[in-house]
């Protein structure tokens, strides 16, 4: 039986895969600073992230989401516009 790494809030911890695939995407759009893409995955998963091990599977999904969106449409997602 395998063992399911749980967060503090009992939700399933991102797997070693979806972490690879975030730091990929990460390097893909440019954004190779740890902080940089640590306050990144904090503004996509709403809450303070000080490891990317700290996501959970449903934050990974999110995050490599918008990675994904700013690699399509060039702009960071998660960056607010002014008009």
């Amino acid at each position: 039986m395998a063992v399911v790494s749980l967060t503090v809030d009992g939700l399933p911890r991102a797997s070693s895969k979806q972490v690879g695939l975030v730091v990929a995407r990460m390097r893909r759009v440019g954004l190779t600073d740890r902080d940089a893409g640590l306050a990144f995955c904090a503004r996509v998963a709403c809450r303070p992230i000080s490891s990317r091990s700290e996501l959970t599977a449903d934050e990974a999904s999110w995050v490599l989401t918008a990675l994904d969106t700013w690699h399509r449409d060039g702009v960071d997602p998660t960056q607010q516009v002014s008009a």
